[in-house]
């Protein structure tokens, strides 16, 4: 059965991410639901976004993981962050020259693009869509800031401890997640990349974690069996993810 306008509404991520930031009219709304367009899927391993390429779209990440990352010329790869649903992808690379990373379809995803030239329709009849869209970039911002702390002065498992609670902050604010688990599409691998670890090193403090009564991962799914004694030994500060008026 085809889904209405109404029920895309309810479930669009872009709407409850972007409404954390501002309190969006029912204008504002519609006009961001037109902005997007009509959702496709890019299917898991298909790059979204190319370093080194040009890039006049923007687009919203509706269902879905993807991930940022360079590769060194000898293969070895830094994993900057992941993309969840009712996040912006290529927001910087279409005011830039080019992309200066890659953004892959880690699952498959669903995306809605739109082009700078709408942007430049929003900044004239809706600015306060521009200002929620640089809050979104802020954010990201400090994402990026924290994953340069997290893998520049934390040990390992403080590392993973923080990665796996900001993961749990931000998939909850567009209710993909639950109070305390949530779908965890990561490989070991992924892990390693993303936070500057060896995969022995992953394997070794995943299972320090699970030998806590901390962590499990079962079937895909990531379960906290204590969230405070999690924070205490990520020293886990919220307070970047900038979402406490979005929260449930």
């Amino acid at each position: 059965m085809p889904r209405t306008r109404s029920d895309w509404k309810r479930m669009n991520p872009i709407l409850r991410k972007l409404g954390a930031a501002l309190d969006l009219t029912k204008e504002e709304q519609a006009y961001l639901l037109d902005l997007q367009g009509a959702p496709h899927t890019v299917t898991a391993g298909r790059q979204i976004v190319v370093e080194g390429e040009i890039y006049d779209d923007i687009y919203f990440l509706h269902d879905g993981w993807a991930f940022r990352s360079k590769v060194l010329p000898d293969g070895r790869r830094q994993i900057f962050g992941y993309l969840i649903a009712g996040d912006v992808i290529g927001l910087r690379a279409s005011l830039l020259d080019f992309a200066d990373d890659t953004v892959e379809a880690l699952t498959d995803c669903t995306i809605a693009s739109f082009s700078l030239e709408r942007l430049y329709d929003a900044c004239r009849h809706h600015p306060r869509l521009v200002i929620a869209l640089m809050w979104s970039a802020a954010r990201e911002q400090s994402l990026l800031s924290e994953q340069i702390m997290r893998i520049g002065r934390r040990n390992a498992i403080e590392r993973v401890a923080h990665f796996f609670l900001e993961l749990l902050s931000r998939l909850q604010l567009v209710d993909e997640a639950g109070r305390r688990s949530f779908g965890l599409p990561l490989t070991q691998e992924l892990i390693a990349d993303t936070l500057g670890l060896s995969i022995v090193h992953v394997n070794r403090t995943l299972r320090k974690l699970r030998q806590l009564g901390l962590v499990d991962i079962e079937d895909g799914r990531l379960v906290i069996h204590d969230i405070g004694r999690l924070t205490d030994v990520a020293d886990f500060d919220p307070l970047y993810l900038d979402q406490a008026s979005g929260a449930d």
